[in-house]
């Protein structure tokens, strides 16, 4: 007579065990068990095929900064209030976008904070592109200022004309 056994992998090996449960236990998430196929088996018969492998997910990457007031007009990151921070414009609406194929797709929405910051994190590796909603600026007078301009570094710039950054894989 042959029986048909469900194996399920846990982390707990019950050797010896007096009551052992061969069923995860329904109240628990049942994303945390992985199982096999079903496994037919015969008398005195012995399957060393059973197999699980892992891969290490790879780390999230983030992308944000700032969106900030030039009053210099420089298209740099060089104006600062009396405190020596840079002038950040807050509650304006960030929209990132995921290429998908040939198509840009909403992957995220936030409001900048109270000093022109926002970042969007565990983003998969991809292709973004980062929209500022110039409706959400204090006033129409709001214009971009000089991207990439000379002088300037990958830190300290204005990318706000069509930016797309490219996560590593």
């Amino acid at each position: 007579m042959r029986h048909v056994y469900f194996f399920m992998f846990m982390a707990l090996l019950c050797l010896g065990a007096g009551t052992a449960s061969a069923q995860p236990d329904e109240s628990r998430d049942s994303n945390n068990y992985i199982y096999s196929d079903e496994i037919n088996l015969g008398a005195n018969e012995y399957n060393d095929t059973i197999d699980f492998g892992f891969i290490i997910h790879p780390p999230a990457s983030s992308i944000g900064n700032l969106v900030w007031l030039d009053l210099n007009r420089n298209g740099i990151q060089d104006d600062f209030d009396a405190s020596g921070r840079l002038l950040g414009i807050k509650d304006v609406r960030i929209l990132l976008y995921y290429k998908l194929g040939d198509k840009d797709v909403i992957f995220g929405e936030q409001f900048t904070g109270e000093d022109g910051s926002y970042r969007f994190d565990g983003l998969p590796p991809g292709t973004y592109k980062v929209y500022v909603d110039r409706e959400t600026l204090p006033d129409d007078s709001y214009q971009p200022t000089i991207p990439y301009a000379p002088g300037s570094t990958i830190e300290n710039d204005s990318d706000g004309i069509g930016s797309t950054d490219t996560l590593p894989a």
